[in-house]
């Protein structure tokens, strides 16, 4: 109905559909999704870096990482040229590039992220998610130290709120 209204929410409507198919597990539809919704978004609106963000994870966690992170490499290059901020693509990227056995260059795409997320004193869950790809990236390269550190400061964060939801995701 809000997209019969506004025709651009339906960009908005389509990410937030995708994203609930990834979290089903429905990978192949949320990726059908998310691609058919780049074909028609301007580059210019304000769901474009989301959308693109999701396509980066849809394609890492369909094992085409080596994909995900070329295509997040060129939307980032996009983004800032537009000047749109980018950290959560980049954490998307950073889960990619970990993906791929590129642990040092996950790392630093990490903490790109992490200090753009910092510089906007951006907090809350969205800090409790860059502290838990930070903990994958930590367990993709063995690192024990680093993995118990970024899971502890994700718990802290996920945990504080008392939401079921959060602590389920921190367990898994």
């Amino acid at each position: 109905e809000v997209v019969q209204k506004r025709p651009g929410w339906r960009y908005r409507r389509d990410y937030t559909r995708a994203r609930e198919l990834r979290c089903q597990g429905r990978l192949h539809d949320a990726l059908q999704l998310i691609e058919g919704s780049l074909e028609a978004l301007p580059e210019a609106h304000f769901d474009w870096c989301p959308t693109v963000e999701e396509h980066v994870l849809l394609l890492t966690q369909l094992g085409r990482a080596d994909e995900a992170s070329a295509r997040g490499a060129a939307y980032a290059q996009h983004a800032a040229q537009l000047h749109v901020p980018t950290a959560w693509l980049d954490l998307a990227i950073a889960l990619a590039l970990a993906e791929q056995g590129r642990h040092d260059e996950a790392q630093r795409q990490w903490q790109i992220a992490f200090d753009a997320l910092r510089a906007r004193d951006i907090g809350g869950v969205h800090l409790g998610y860059a502290h838990e790809v930070a903990a994958r990236i930590a367990r993709a390269r063995d690192d024990r130290d680093s993995f118990e550190l970024h899971a502890q400061a994700c718990r802290e964060i996920y945990g504080a709120g008392d939401y079921p939801a959060l602590a389920a995701k921190h367990a898994r």
